[in-house]
């Protein structure tokens, strides 16, 4: 029996196998006033949500009361923004208080006033004798002084002071007269107003007694009680160096450092109160009356832990005793919240190998991150085993690579953890699978370069097997076409019947099988798949079919028929 081969060789190797393994507002103000220009002529500002510091001074400027009541007896009187003297009365010229020659006065104790207690009395040039007037010397030009002028001796008749204002150049704008009547004690009650001409003001008053004779000692001293005045038109100086604006603080305490401090008044108190909003309700929280002056320190601790996570406006308003204020605000957000920690990848339960990509998010909004960690651990528990750290916040973006390789394949957990700058965490675990083991598939019953006869359906063996099987292709080609697919699955096969070739119409020349598998792994950040292909070529012999008349002599059957389909059958060819 004879045969036609095609003249296509073997392909070379006859057997192969191949595996493949495949990202500041400052306010200053009055407190009884509105707010007008700026004392520094700066405005440091930000939108109208955020925190915004502003500076202004009071049209209306408060008054200053001194009653003297606190002051030492015989003690020079003393009042911030004023300087106490005497002056010649008839040169005007001024004598300081100390001078040699003084004797007595100072601060005394009077009977009757309207603020009972103590009051200022000239001195005495010598015992009996004092000529000279009391004057008072403003740092602040002044729009309206007030106090009260009594006797200054017991049992004055009908005493007269003149009083003067003067402004800066020394030009008198204002004189009046007032008379004390009599009085058995020292006192101080008639009220001087100094008002000067319109459109003036006064740095200095000047007091004098009209007395030329007393029926006591010969003595005509001034007493004053209940001076006011303004005595300061600044609001006290105030900056916050922490925390910043629009910053995230501590959910247990914050420190409000900086400087509060009165340099030319009296300082007074600083009140600190907080919002939810710029305009309110504001809720007092401390009122202290702690000097800081430069270089600062701390202002106040403030305690954050009774608060919600949220923005929250921060107040401290800073007072002098002219109740002149400035107002620092500071908007802040109160970080208790635990920041974002999301994996979009891996997903749960993912078969992975390789180089693995996480993907998701870390991070928080408005304040950030320290850092995210990735890690991982075999599923069966211990400690984890950090991947990689990060200080960049990442929002549904690449979080980093996990080289798998050295790892067993097995079950594991992963974990992305995110912490802020307060300890605060959040922490993701995840379980997935390392496979980087290709699956196998061989196919076993068909030997390479052999000659298969293709006269009945050919049934292909072996194995196709993976832990994690993604699934498998059987597949053909004559060399001269694409490949074909005989058959397929998803379940392993040991040792078994891969699928069948049926021949016929297939060509008798070299066949080449080929089996692939791939697993579930998602290899290098997902660009493939654990790969295993094995190929094997044989050659197809198609017998020839013969006629049932195999001496085809139109006689069937004979004897001759016989006899050629034992020669065929032996092997030969038809007749």
């Amino acid at each position: 029996m004879g045969g036609r081969f095609c003249t296509l060789a073997c392909p070379a190797p006859t057997r192969a196998h191949t595996k493949d393994r495949h990202m500041e507002r400052i306010e200053t103000r009055s407190t009884s006033g509105s707010t007008s220009g700026s004392k520094s002529g700066r405005r440091i500002g930000h939108a109208v949500a955020a925190l915004a510091l502003a500076a202004g001074a009071s049209s209306a400027l408060a008054q200053r009361t001194v009653d003297f009541s606190g002051q030492t007896l015989g003690a020079t009187p003393t009042a911030p923004g004023v300087v106490f003297s005497m002056f010649n009365a008839t040169t005007l010229a001024s004598i300081p208080w100390g001078s040699a020659g003084y004797i007595g006065g100072g601060i005394v104790s009077i009977s009757s006033s309207s603020t009972p207690g103590n009051a200022v009395q000239s001195r005495e040039q010598s015992a009996g004798f004092s000529p000279e007037g009391l004057r008072m010397t403003f740092t602040i030009p002044q729009s309206l002084v007030s106090f009260t002028v009594g006797v200054g001796e017991p049992s004055v008749n009908n005493a007269t002071y003149r009083v003067r204002g003067f402004n800066s150049a020394g030009t008198m704008v204002f004189s009046r007269d007032y008379s004390v009547g009599q009085a058995s004690t020292l006192n101080a009650n008639t009220l001087v107003e100094v008002v000067p001409t319109a459109g003036q003001t006064v740095t200095r008053v000047d007091v004098l007694s009209l007395i030329t004779a007393s029926l006591v000692n010969g003595e005509y001293r001034e007493v004053l009680d209940t001076l006011k005045y303004v005595g300061d038109s600044t609001a006290p100086v105030v900056t916050v160096t922490s925390p910043a604006d629009e910053s995230c603080v501590s959910p247990t305490s914050v420190a409000l450092n900086g400087v509060s401090h009165e340099p030319d008044g009296v300082y007074a108190n600083e009140i600190f109160d907080v919002a939810p909003t710029a305009s309110g309700p504001w809720t007092v929280i401390a009122s202290t009356n702690l000097f800081v002056p430069p270089p600062g320190g701390l202002l106040y601790n403030w305690n954050t832990s009774s608060l919600a996570s949220g923005w929250y406006y921060l107040r401290l308003r800073t007072r002098n005793i002219d109740q002149l204020e400035t107002v620092v605000v500071r908007r802040v957000f109160v970080d208790r919240a635990a920041p974002t920690a999301q994996l979009r990848s891996p997903a749960i339960g993912q078969v992975v190998g390789g180089n693995t990509c996480f993907d998701g998010s870390a991070g928080e909004s408005p304040c950030g991150i320290t850092n995210y960690t990735l890690a991982q651990r075999p599923a069966s528990g211990g400690s984890f085993t950090t991947i990689l750290t990060s200080t960049t916040a990442v929002t549904n973006d690449p979080l980093g690579n996990w080289n798998t390789t050295s790892l067993a394949d097995g079950a594991y957990e992963v974990r992305l953890q995110a912490t802020d700058q307060f300890g605060n965490v959040s922490t993701q675990i995840r379980p997935v699978t390392v496979d980087n083991t290709p699956p196998v598939a061989i196919i076993s019953n068909v030997v390479g370069c052999s000659m298969v006869r293709g006269d009945s359906p050919i049934t292909i063996r072996g194995t196709v097997s993976d832990t994690n099987m993604g699934g498998w292709n059987l597949q053909y080609t004559t060399g001269t076409s694409l490949w074909t697919t005989i058959s397929s699955g998803t379940s392993n096969i040991v040792n078994g019947v891969l699928g069948v070739l049926n021949p016929v119409g297939l060509p008798e020349c070299a066949i080449t099988l080929r089996l692939v598998a791939v697993d579930q792994s998602s290899v290098n950040c997902s660009s493939g798949t654990n790969r295993t292909e094995d190929q094997v070529s044989f050659n197809l012999d198609n017998p020839e079919v013969c006629s049932i008349d195999f001496n085809q002599d139109g006689l069937f059957p004979d004897d001759n028929d016989l006899l050629d389909f034992l020669r065929v059958l032996a092997g030969g060819e038809c007749p």
